[in-house]
């Protein structure tokens, strides 16, 4: 075969089968013939376009002249088919006229990267199973810690519920005078027993919610009636703070579907912080209200209202606002986690609409029919 014949075979190989890109361009760069790789790369025909239009140079606008002049070869991207670019390492051969440049993987690169690639993804794997094994140990540990928790308040309910109510029987009908140290002495342990009762029964609760075990006991039942208990319940606290509490029945429903019990108890957190939170001589409204697909609750008081930058502590345990109770009352800061947690789990939603020094309105949604889980 002679050196014309090689060169042919040689450059037809380049042209038609070589896995490298292959341009022949004028001076400035239009592409006068790209090889069959190039053209199956890029997804289209490549005669007539500039070089500039098919390599990407991201430090700026690709110059053929300023490559020519360069003597080592550099790695630049390739637009391709599927949109993503590809790099080679380019050499350009000055041919008078016309230019050729030639772009080849960089089988070392290429295999770095791989290397590099097959690393990370060990310790992307390594680290998953760490993590794994951290949120398996931290759900043990947190169930341990529910179950810790419920025990101890269990177990500390019944004494201190019994202390709650002797101080109560013994500053109420103690039939020989008390001087006004041990009244102040009866009336302290009273206040603190029932916040210590306050507190064991919100745990309690918490426990539950946290561990998963709740159950709602649904049944049908007239919303009406659970407001109109809750409302009589708190009255006379709402009585003793001069603060008027009424219930506004705009509407009647007669197939709620809920647990009584837990509904009772959203009820009595919302009413009394709204009490809680009053002024003497102001009012505490409890509203029931809906439409077709939903009955709505609203405890609205006309206290001072909540600023917004305490609005993301609400609903959420141990979190308490800058809002202080008018008469001094405690909290415990679990009453708000603990309503919100129980109107999703009848798949109803709560919400809190405030205004600084014109009061708040609490309002919670139920679905009137039991939703199919």
């Amino acid at each position: 075969m002679s050196d014309g014949s090689l060169e042919a075979a040689l450059g037809g190989f380049l042209l038609a089968r070589a896995s490298v890109l292959v341009f022949v361009t004028d001076r400035g760069g239009t592409v006068q013939q790209a090889n069959g790789y190039a053209e199956a790369l890029c997804g289209r025909e490549l005669t007539g376009c500039n070089l500039s239009e098919v390599i990407i140079d991201f430090s700026g606008s690709f110059s053929l002249e300023t490559a020519l002049n360069e003597e080592a070869p550099r790695m630049w991207s390739v637009t391709t088919v599927s949109g993503l670019p590809q790099t080679f390492t380019f050499h350009f051969l000055d041919q008078g006229s016309r230019v050729v440049s030639i772009g080849e993987h960089n089988h070392r690169d290429s295999n770095l990267l791989e290397e590099q690639l097959v690393q990370l993804n060990q310790e992307v794997s390594n680290t998953n199973r760490e993590l794994q094994k951290k949120t398996a140990e931290l759900g043990r540990l947190n169930e341990m810690k529910n179950r810790l928790i419920g025990v101890a308040a269990h177990d500390l309910r019944n004494p201190i519920g019994a202390i709650h109510s002797l101080s109560e029987h013994l500053h109420q009908d103690a039939t020989t005078p008390r001087n006004d140290e041990e009244l102040e002495i009866l009336s302290a342990i009273h206040d603190s027993s029932g916040f210590m009762l306050a507190l064991i029964d919100d745990l309690l609760s918490v426990a539950t919610l946290e561990s998963g075990e709740m159950r709602l006991k649904r049944e049908t039942t007239e919303l009406n009636q659970i407001v109109a208990t809750s409302v009589k319940l708190h009255r006379p606290a709402a009585d003793r703070k001069s603060v008027a509490l009424e219930a506004k029945h705009n509407a009647t429903f007669t197939a709620v579907s809920l647990d009584r019990m837990k509904i009772q108890q959203v009820l009595n957190n919302l009413i009394s912080n709204a009490v809680k939170f009053s002024q003497p001589e102001s009012a505490v409204v409890v509203t029931v209200a809906g439409d077709d697909n939903n009955a709505v609750v609203s405890v609205e008081d006309q206290g001072p209202g909540i600023p917004e930058a305490d609005l993301g502590k609400l609903f959420k345990p141990f979190s308490r606002t800058s809002v202080t109770a008018t008469d001094g009352e405690s909290s415990t800061g679990l009453g708000l986690f603990i309503v919100k947690r129980v109107v999703e789990a009848h798949r109803g939603t709560i919400w809190v609409e405030t205004e600084p020094g014109r009061g708040s309105a609490f309002r919670f949604s139920l679905p009137l029919s039991e939703p199919v889980v």
